[in-house]
């Protein structure tokens, strides 16, 4: 009898095992796949993967060289505060000459101003040289029938002695003073208005001198307008010089010294 319940019971406790497994079966398999399809994918991802060819780029152009700058010897550009006199320029050498030294000299909006003053007067930048040019931008606010005028000086030694180009209202004119007598050149007519900017530029190489003006924005000229040859005078600074009457103002808002040569285009 104890043997049939003994029996009875271990059927009936397997019946029971069987039930709970049944019942546990999907859950386990699920457990056991997520990780089987895990290792499976990360086998699929480090297989080799095929290489695709970059596309070939186009060939970049070479570099191209930048035009060599002209070395300047002097300049200025007036761009600094308003102040008594011209003081240094933008290239940061001292102005010589009358410009600072003349109260008529100032920096006013962006120029170099001379006025309240009248006669003669220089501003001179750089180094004495023998070829160069100089090329500044100015403007005078009235021309006086010849009383007054613009110019640009080179191998200027002192008030005595030097070569100037000018702009009269009616003219463009080339001077030379040695030794204080002064000695017209060369003279061509030009039309200038007063308030109105004009640029010249001036040049001496040896013993030939060239210069030409022309309205600031407009092509500048491909012929010399003054073209002259003149021994006497082989060395000096560059500059500005002025004729002034009491109501004169001169604005300069350029100049610059440049080496000359023959090969220099104008």
């Amino acid at each position: 009898m104890n043997r049939r319940l003994m029996l009875a019971s271990i059927l009936v406790g397997l019946i029971i095992v069987g039930m709970i497994a049944g019942f546990f079966t999907g859950s386990i398999q699920n457990a056991l796949s997520a990780p089987m399809a895990q290792m499976m994918g990360g086998a699929a991802n480090t297989a080799p993967k095929a290489v695709v060819p970059a596309a070939p780029q186009p060939k970049q152009p070479a570099a191209v060289a930048p035009a060599p700058v002209m070395n300047t010897l002097a300049q200025d550009t007036f761009k600094r505060q308003n102040q008594q006199l011209w003081g240094i320029a933008s290239d940061g050498r001292a102005w010589q000459g009358d410009a600072n030294k003349a109260n008529a000299f100032s920096i006013a909006n962006g120029a170099g101003q001379i006025a309240n003053t009248q006669g003669t007067l220089n501003a001179l930048l750089g180094l004495p040289g023998t070829n160069m040019e100089v090329m500044m931008s100015g403007s005078l606010n009235q021309f006086n029938k010849g009383q007054v005028n613009l110019g640009a000086v080179l191998r200027w030694t002192d008030n005595q002695d030097w070569y100037k180009v000018l702009i009269d209202g009616t003219h463009i004119t080339l001077l030379k003073r040695v030794n204080g007598a002064t000695t017209t050149l060369a003279t061509k007519p030009f039309q200038a208005q007063g308030g109105t900017m004009y640029s010249l530029r001036f040049r001496a190489i040896g013993a030939m001198l060239f210069a030409h003006v022309w309205l600031v924005g407009s092509p500048e000229p491909q012929t010399w307008m003054i073209n002259v040859t003149d021994p006497t005078l082989t060395t000096g600074q560059a500059g500005v010089r002025v004729l002034m009457q009491d109501m004169s103002v001169a604005n300069i808002t350029a100049f610059s010294v440049l080496p000359a040569t023959l090969g220099n285009t104008a």
